[in-house]
């Protein structure tokens, strides 16, 4: 009879990893390995490497528009400065690979972070449910831009604030300077100032009456000083109102990124809707007033923005642990003895050891470097019209351009200055009717006068754009140049 082999059992704890560690390493190498045509894909992420490099060789943050031909010296600060200035930095010494490390490393910051805060308050099996969650709202706004970069501030001030109210205690000081650096990062600091109001009322009206005034006091100076140093920025106190001044817009929901949520095709608000309302009809959620009215708040934003949805992802978890935690015991009846898959899921609940972590990342960066070896992190072709912009400067057109939404990031890449690019909020209504009355009008009376009130001497516009029918059958326009990404045309000298 032959004797049985018992492989030896490795354990997993020993080897310091944890939950939140995997979870990270799992994000970091998958993107990095995996295609990066989304993370690249936006024109953007040309504007904001432009933007840097100028106020890295001017030392300044500009005052005015420098980029484009139609709003040149017209007011314009560069709000996100910090992180245009850090994505330059990181373009000049890494390339495309650096700026795609960049952004899985800060999606992988924040869901670590996000599961160690769940990981307090409910069994793993379920922290890792709702992280997965949260990481199907934010991996489709996975991009190389300054919103990424703010999403780990995002979930350390949530968090934060969340644990400082259920604890009847004051928020830290230092997360008062961290909105410094927020608001210097990306214009959704905002929404870190509503969460501070909020919180606020929460731990105020969760205090007993005897302590109230005791807990108004540490917060409101809080809330003071976290305006304060939202207004440290070289917008000032206006810097308050972009955020407003931007989703006021009338043709905002032109640009994909702020349109209403679709469901024709999948869409993460679905999972959570579908979650919550289980969770809900079930008994095992119950919310408090203030963050029930802050969910509602958030879903209506993420149903009227697409972009909102990743920030419903990452807060929601964060509002729902502690109601959840409380009544996952009383409500569930499981065994008394944890069974053996829970017991797997526990041993990695702790924090992971220092060195496991330094290792860790220097897998991270070697997979970087490994990757960046093949040369297969690059912007997508559909918003990098290089051969077409090559082709028309051979020409030798000069003059003002008409140019594609999706082709302004990349002209400001190269130096060009543009008619329209990703700064909504620069151009406003009035010059974004006249974009759409060239574009999507298909009206010859309305392309005629843009043409000429702008003074175009070329074009550089997509294969699909409907203009093309207009400049193709007027004899003062030439086509030099067309492939699968752009179309030049140049207006020819009159007879």
């Amino acid at each position: 009879m032959q004797a049985s082999i018992r492989l030896p059992q490795i354990n997993l704890r020993s080897l310091g990893l944890s939950w939140p560690l995997l979870v990270a390493l799992a994000v970091c190498v998958g993107f990095l390995a995996g295609p990066t045509t989304q993370i690249l894909g936006d024109p953007d992420t040309y504007l904001h490497v432009a933007s840097g490099r100028w106020m890295l060789q001017h030392q300044r943050v500009p005052g005015v528009d420098v980029f484009s031909q139609t709003m040149a010296g017209q007011p314009w600060i560069a709000h996100e400065w910090l992180a245009q200035s850090l994505m330059a930095l990181v373009y000049d010494l890494c390339g495309w690979t650096g700026l795609v490390l960049l952004a899985v490393s800060s999606l992988a910051l924040t869901l670590a972070y996000l599961l160690r805060f769940l990981l307090r308050t409910m069994p793993p099996i379920y922290a890792l449910l709702f992280a997965a969650l949260a990481c199907c709202a934010l991996a489709p706004h996975l991009l190389a831009r300054p919103h990424v970069l703010a999403w780990p501030i995002l979930a350390l001030w949530a968090g934060t604030l969340a644990a400082a109210s259920e604890q009847g205690r004051a928020p830290p000081h230092w997360l008062a300077g961290l909105m410094l650096v927020w608001a210097n990062l990306h214009g959704s600091f905002t929404l870190g100032l509503v969460l501070g109001l909020v919180f606020a009322f929460e731990a105020v009206i969760s205090s007993t009456p005897e302590r109230r005034w005791q807990t108004v006091k540490p917060w409101c100076a809080f809330l003071g000083l976290a305006l304060l140093a939202a207004m440290l920025t070289p917008a000032g106190w206006r810097g308050l109102w972009f955020t407003f001044h931007l989703v006021n817009l009338k043709h905002l929901d032109m640009i994909g990124e702020w349109m209403p949520a679709s469901f024709t095709t999948f869409n993460p608000i679905e999972l959570w809707l579908v979650a919550l309302l289980g969770l809900a009809l079930t008994g095992y959620l119950r919310l408090p007033v203030f963050r029930l009215l802050l969910v509602l708040g958030l879903l209506h934003q993420a149903l009227l923005h697409g972009r909102y949805v990743s920030l419903f992802g990452l807060i929601v978890p964060m509002l729902i642990a502690a109601p959840f935690g409380k009544l996952y015991p009383t409500l569930s009846h499981g065994a008394p003895q944890a069974s053996t898959l829970d017991q797997f899921f526990d041993t990695l609940a702790a924090p992971a050891g220092r060195s496991t972590i330094t290792v860790i990342a220097a897998l991270v960066l070697l997979t970087g470097v490994v990757t960046a070896q093949t040369g297969r992190h690059r912007p997508a072709a559909s918003i990098s019209p290089s051969a077409a912009l090559d082709a028309a400067l051979r020409s030798g057109v000069s003059g003002p351009v008409l140019n594609s939404y999706d082709f302004g990031g990349y002209l400001v890449y190269r130096g060009i200055p543009v008619f329209v690019d990703g700064r909504a909020d620069l151009y406003g209504d009035r010059h974004l009717d006249a974009y759409l009355d060239v574009i999507a009008s298909n009206k010859a009376e309305k392309i005629q006068k843009v043409l000429a009130d702008f003074k175009i001497t070329w074009t550089l516009l997509p294969p699909g754009s409907a203009t093309l029918l207009y400049l193709n059958t007027r004899p003062e326009w030439r086509k030099v140049y067309e492939d699968e990404t752009a179309v030049v045309h140049i207006r020819q000298p009159p007879s």
